[in-house]
């Protein structure tokens, strides 16, 4: 039996300006092209290292499928026709969908700090859900 692969949101916190270039091509990449932009991606090996190299300027963690549902519910637009489209309740959305900036801001040492320290980029966890409810 095989196990399935869970999702992660990844979030866009901070600028594309003066970005080294390996950081920017990865960004483009993950279709992360504007601040609060959130893309949903496979749990793999290949996506966990463009995770490690956008550490420091997007917040990620792993969500679920009532989370998924809700944003594609709020803030989804469908797929044309993608392979890559998102299915959610038989519904094929984007994978990547545009936030609002989260209510009451993001953490108190802002955004240029990990999350581990206090600050808003970085591996969230399971905590990815509180930020992306505040973001709706």
């Amino acid at each position: 039996m095989a196990e399935t692969k869970g999702k992660i949101a990844v979030v866009l916190v901070r600028g594309r300006i003066n970005l080294k270039p390996d950081v920017l091509f990865t960004l483009n990449m993950l279709r992360l092209y504007r601040k609060n932009s959130c893309m949903v991606m496979d749990d793999t090996p290949a996506g966990r290292g463009m995770l490690k190299r956008v550490k420091d300027y997007a917040t990620f963690g792993e969500v679920d499928d009532a989370l998924l549902a809700d944003l594609a519910s709020k803030r989804g637009q469908p797929a044309k026709d993608d392979d890559k489209a998102l299915t959610i309740n038989s519904k094929k959305y984007n994978r990547v969908f545009h936030l609002a900036p989260p209510r009451k801001g993001f953490e108190r040492k802002g955004i240029k700090e990990p999350y581990s320290r206090g600050g808003a980029t970085g591996n969230r966890g399971s905590k990815m859900a509180d930020l992306l409810r505040r973001m709706m």
